[in-house]
């Protein structure tokens, strides 16, 4: 018995969509974790401090402030996305 026999897909089909549905779990946890948005942002928003921005990130809405944590948080966030984006 000859235990390291390559072994061949009976259907290369099956492992294209296996492969497939690999890559788009693993992106979508990527990303799911990208832009989860701390309990601080979400108050935020709902305040009307921190608004989503036409190029996909956060910022603070003119007329409004916000304090350092937050803004911290804002960079945080800004700076997952970032990196999410440079790899789609």
């Amino acid at each position: 018995m000859n235990i390291f026999k390559k072994r061949r897909c009976a259907n290369p089909f099956t492992s294209f969509v296996v492969g497939l549905f690999a890559i788009t779990l693993a992106a979508g946890l990527t990303a799911t974790s990208a832009m989860a948005a701390s309990s601080m942002v979400e108050q935020a928003k709902s305040q009307c401090i921190v608004g989503e921005q036409a190029d996909g990130y956060l910022g603070v809405v003119k007329g409004a402030s916000a304090n350092a944590a937050l803004r911290r948080e804002l960079r945080d966030i800004n700076q997952r996305r970032k990196a999410y984006y440079a790899d789609i």
